[in-house]
């Protein structure tokens, strides 16, 4: 007996991602379970495409001009009933989107999962396998940068319930077969199904970039290989990809797509032989370097991951091992892991607050800058991450090893930073940059008869000491960099350049803000003791 197909159509459905209006289209067959989807209003009313995504969801049984018939009455009788529709995984109000699945709170959860979200759904296995966690249990005492890929894999449902929601950018270098490709397989086999463990190529355009890491919302994305691109190209991306991946969006496009404005909160990891301090498109002691976690691997020589008291045979040996267990590695721990945080969210989002204060203020100690705090910040999470998967029973650690890890990683992270010189080249450069320019006469004193307010630039002396004035949105032109590169350079390096949380000081009188820097500043800045 043929099966009675029936088409429901409601408007209002508000999709995640999209400004523009949704309908949501429901198929049911019979006694089967309903299919649904949502779509464009201008799509949900052309039979052809609702036919398309309806057979795409599984309304695979019928015809296609079947499904149109449906469809044409369906659209005669269309009625209003709000939707909130997700698109994207990770944290949604107190309920999580992981692997295409809802772990709920409760029984029903406020929103619905999209189409195109639930088909990234991959099964894992019926048969657990954890003898990987078991390896991770005894070697993570052998190796700070195994311990710290554990770590980064399972912070990240944490991470979506701490404050700054910004995610850094990890990137572990080093020579060739030493173990770098291994910590990210390693992170990948934590977090994702055994079926979609693909490592992603960093030879990628800047849409690609953004929706790997939307789709890894709320989890790690790893990217291998930072050395397939060529100097220049690598050049080109390296920057862009830093803070476009740590803030979370994706450059803004025409609606006329699904989602045109894509966001995510995502760990991207890159591994790569580059050194970052060779790295051009680098601006260290900025902002950027805040974002950017660094965790050199040791040399071959040295051991790679692993400790150089080991010998070459016995190094090799584990590193065999591990790759064979992260191959067989059912993932099911992850799942529990999921399930654990969403269930105790409420104690957990408390404790973990706290761990990540307490660490933070810890590494950075009483001398640190804004720099090493950010960066002190990051760290600091990983490690009460590490705190928390020891309560939970996941990994059986010795419960000082997370800060003692992480610890360590950042004190190596902070001083090769600071190899750079306090401030770093780059705010060096902007202030010879302006010096110049002053010299120039290209900013010039101001005189009492002058118009500053109409000024882009100019020297003005307070208390009988020059300063340098540059009108928020004309530092570019006069530093010869963009203002928010030129503005994070100068704030680093610990010199007084307004007051307040802003960085611009505030000209109440003019009602503009500026840059606003000493001269004598600037000099020591560029000249160091010379000025």
């Amino acid at each position: 007996m043929t099966k009675r197909l029936v088409i429901e159509m409601r408007s209002g459905a508000v999709v995640e991602g999209s400004s523009q209006r949704h309908m949501t289209v429901r198929a049911k067959a019979g006694n089967d379970t309903a299919v649904t989807v949502w779509l464009l209003n201008k799509h949900a009313t052309n039979a052809g495409i609702v036919a398309d995504e309806l057979v795409q969801a599984g309304l695979n049984t019928f015809e296609t001009d079947r499904i149109k018939q449906a469809h044409k009455a369906a659209v005669k009788n269309v009625i209003f009933n709000p939707a909130t529709v997700v698109s994207k995984s990770g944290w949604h109000g107190r309920d999580f989107v992981f692997d295409g699945r809802v772990f709920r709170t409760g029984e029903i959860s406020s929103f619905r999962l999209h189409q195109n979200l639930r088909e990234t759904h991959v099964p894992y296995p019926s048969k657990k396998n954890d003898d990987l966690i078991d390896f991770i249990d005894d070697a993570a005492s052998q190796s700070d940068l195994l311990a710290a890929a554990v770590m980064i894999a399972f912070a990240q449902p944490l991470l979506g319930l701490a404050q700054p929601p910004e995610r850094p950018v990890v990137y572990i270098w080093g020579d060739s077969t030493t173990g770098k490709t291994s910590l990210g397989s390693l992170m990948n086999a934590i977090t994702r199904p055994p079926a979609d463990r693909e490592l992603q190529s960093f030879d990628s355009t800047q849409r690609a970039f953004e929706e790997k890491l939307k789709y890894y919302s709320d989890n790690v994305a790893v990217f291998d290989e930072l050395s397939s691109l060529d100097d220049a190209a690598l050049e080109k991306a390296f920057s862009t990809f830093i803070y476009m991946a740590a803030n979370g969006r994706g450059k803004n496009r025409s609606e006329g797509s699904n989602f045109p404005n894509l966001r995510w909160r995502t760990t991207a990891v890159i591994t790569g032989e580059k050194d970052p301090d060779t790295i051009n498109a680098r601006r260290k002691r900025t902002g950027q370097d805040a974002r950017l976690l660094i965790l050199p691997v040791p040399s071959r020589d040295e051991g790679g991951i692993w400790p150089s008291s080991m010998t070459l045979d016995e190094r090799v040996a584990m590193l065999t091992k591990l790759d064979a267990l992260i191959a067989t590695y059912s993932g099911h721990s992850y799942l529990n892991w999921i399930r654990w945080v969403v269930a105790k969210q409420d104690e957990v989002k408390i404790r973990y607050a706290e761990s990540v204060s307490s660490y933070a203020r810890q590494m950075a100690g009483e001398g640190g800058d804004s720099l090493d705090r950010r960066s002190a910040v990051k760290f600091a999470q990983l490690a009460a991450a590490g705190d928390e998967i020891i309560r939970a029973g996941i990994v059986a650690w010795d419960d000082e090893l997370p800060f003692e890890v992480l610890n360590r990683l950042y004190q190596a992270d902070r001083s090769a930073k600071q190899q750079s010189g306090r401030g770093g080249k780059t705010a060096q450069q902007h202030a010879i940059s302006i010096l110049a320019r002053c010299g120039a006469g290209t900013i010039p004193v101001a005189n009492r008869k002058d118009a500053i307010s109409s000024m882009p630039a100019f020297v003005k002396t307070w208390d009988g000491q020059p300063w340098v004035m540059i009108r928020k949105g004309e530092v570019e032109r006069f530093a010869g960099a963009p203002e928010a590169l030129v503005m994070e350079a100068l704030c680093t390096t610990g010199i007084s350049v307004a007051h307040g949380s802003t960085p611009y000081f505030q000209d109440r009188r003019l009602n503009k803000r500026f840059l606003r820097v000493s001269v004598a500043d600037l000099a020591r800045l560029a000249f160091g003791d010379r000025a």
